[in-house]
């Protein structure tokens, strides 16, 4: 007999779309479809992939819900198509489904919403006392609103409102990382429902090709979504810096999503193009990180990255930003080397001093490795099944 029913509202193309929501999803709804009936209701594909990038269980029964984003309009009106036609549409048809079909259970029913706004709005539809609603906080939701509708600021304030209902109404908040759970403290009203519970990685599976330092040539990696936030700029222009200093043989892979059209004009804008590489999206991230040496993590969000942690698993020697999301994970000069900014300069220095030292640079590799351990699935998982059990008691508790 099942435990209970797990419902997840993810507004992307889950499973055919990549990125830290989707594996973290890909990965609890394979680990607890045993125990429990999961749902996931996502939006119906909009990418040009015809199959899965997530591997699913057939016990897990997917809502894949239709919007506008399929349709080609763009200009002044694409930010109008993605909010009402995407994420509007998304939520209104998610929240008649839960009511219709969801609604009085009679086994326990936990709604996990994949973002502390819009996306939360669904969960305040389907009715009952078996009911438990989890805002999931996953990044910084208004800035990455804002950057979705550059701009439009009354849409930044209909989303503030949107999170401010999660806050509010949620039986918990659960973060992806102790940095995303200080950094939303003061916005929750009930402190006490905020928990945290960072990515995993297969450490497994990526440790045991740790690969890299087989060649001359020594290749750094980036894998991660190419944009300006995750600091994709600054890492091609570090490239031209680099590449000026003599006695150094090397080439940058940069692995994801993105336009890669962009950041390939930049690298020929600044005659780096011979050596640089755009690998785009996979989903056989292990494989590719085996021939990296050295990898940079640069992004300016929220919580542990699951990106980080498989280049840690993998024993690479990596390079992250001074922040908190990453310092939670990474030592300095232990498991990683801090960056304090962006600086084509700084980032060009840290390079070279991973390439030219080698022992610091092994050194960093097995501290690395060791570290990932302790953010295996398998750890997660056991944390993500006390949190249910946590839930079923204070839900007892209420009742009597």
């Amino acid at each position: 007999m099942k435990r209970g029913r797990l419902i997840f509202i993810i507004d992307s193309a889950f499973p055919y779309q990549s990125g830290g929501r989707e594996t973290w999803l890909s990965e609890m709804t394979g680990r607890l479809s045993d125990d429990y009936h999961v749902v996931v209701i996502s939006m119906r594909n909009f990418t040009a992939r015809d199959e899965p990038l997530h591997d699913i269980s057939e016990e897990v029964k997917i809502h894949a819900i239709p919007t506008l984003i399929n349709v080609r309009i763009g200009g002044r009106f694409a930010a109008f198509k993605q909010l009402f036609g995407g994420l509007l549409t998304f939520s209104l048809i998610a929240a008649f489904l839960l009511l219709l079909r969801y609604s009085f259970p009679r086994i326990p029913t936990y709604v996990f919403t994949m973002n502390p706004g819009h996306a939360f709005l669904p969960a305040l539809a389907i009715r009952g006392r078996k009911i438990s609603r989890i805002g999931c906080v996953r990044g910084p939701y208004l800035k990455e609103m804002q950057r979705l509708f550059p701009g439009a600021r009354r849409f930044i304030r209909i989303a503030r409102g949107l999170q401010n209902i999660a806050f509010a109404r949620a039986d918990m908040i659960l973060t992806n990382g102790e940095d995303t759970a200080d950094a939303i403290s003061d916005k929750v009203p009930d402190k006490d429902k905020i928990v945290a519970l960072p990515n995993g990685v297969d450490f497994e599976k990526f440790s045991m090709s740790p690969g890299g330092g087989s060649s001359e040539t020594n290749v750094v990696g980036m894998v991660c979504t190419l944009s300006p936030e995750r600091g994709t700029d600054a890492v091609i222009s570090a490239v031209g810096v680099l590449k000026k200093r003599p006695g150094i043989s090397f080439r940058l892979e940069l692995v994801g999503k993105g336009d890669i059209e962009k950041y390939g004009n930049l690298a020929r804008e600044l005659g780096v193009d011979d050596v640089v590489s755009f690998q785009g999206e996979t989903s056989e991230v292990d494989k590719v990180l085996a021939g990296m040496d050295v990898t940079l993590a640069l992004s300016d969000g929220w919580g542990v990255s699951h990106s980080l942690l498989e280049e840690m698993a993998a024993g690479k020697a990596v390079i992250v930003l001074d922040s908190p999301a990453y310092r939670q994970v990474v030592t300095d000069a232990m498991s990683g080397l801090l960056v304090p900014d962006r600086e084509p300069e700084t980032l060009a220095n840290a390079m070279e001093r991973l390439i030219r030292d080698d022992a610091l640079a092994d050194k960093v590799r097995l501290g690395a490795r060791e570290r990932a351990a302790e953010y295996d699935w398998s750890v997660v998982e056991r944390r993500f099944r006390g949190i249910l059990s946590q839930l079923s008691d204070q839900r007892k508790h209420v009742r009597g």
